[in-house]
């Protein structure tokens, strides 16, 4: 699945496939993946409003009324859980740059404010798993779940970028 991009950014990622641009030179003035810009790009050339969409149509036409039917197949088709299967997809997004930031982030800050994930859960009203997923580099936090997170740890305003330019220190 893509990110989850505001207007803006959509707006000017149509602009710019407009202009022919490479998804690289798009990726790179947006912020945002290569991946995401082609996702976005492949949906609006074949007549849908964005990925998930295409995504939605794909699981449909295979005979799943819904994601979490598909999603339980495809756990099954490797003779998993769908926990299971979760949990292997967050440790293969845990690699990736931003997951990996919010992991060094969360287990830093929590660490030195000595809070447990169920104390900060109750301070935010996240849930414990997410809050879970978050400190494991599983998620990553959408900017009003990062609101709560800062704001129960006193840290003022801050986004992704802002904590991925704080781990580059």
């Amino acid at each position: 699945m893509t990110a989850k991009l505001s207007e803006d950014v959509i707006t000017q990622m149509r602009k710019l496939l407009n202009e022919n641009l490479s998804n690289k030179t798009i990726a790179n003035r947006l912020g945002i993946s290569k991946n995401t810009v082609k996702q976005y790009g492949f949906a609006w050339r074949n007549g849908y409003s964005d990925p998930s969409e295409v995504l939605k149509t794909s699981i449909t036409k295979r005979g799943f009324e819904t994601f979490s039917s598909y999603y339980i197949y495809l756990a099954n088709q490797r003779g998993e859980t769908l926990t299971e299967y979760y949990e292997r997809l967050g440790k293969i997004n845990s690699k990736r740059p931003k997951n990996k930031a919010i992991r060094k982030f969360m287990k830093y800050i929590m660490n030195e404010m000595d809070m447990s994930t169920y104390r900060l859960s109750a301070m935010t009203k996240l849930s414990s798993t997410t809050i879970l997923k978050y400190r494991r580099g599983y998620m990553v936090p959408q900017q009003s779940s990062l609101d709560k997170l800062c704001e129960a740890l006193g840290l003022g305003y801050l986004t992704i970028e802002d904590i991925l330019l704080i781990n580059e220190r």
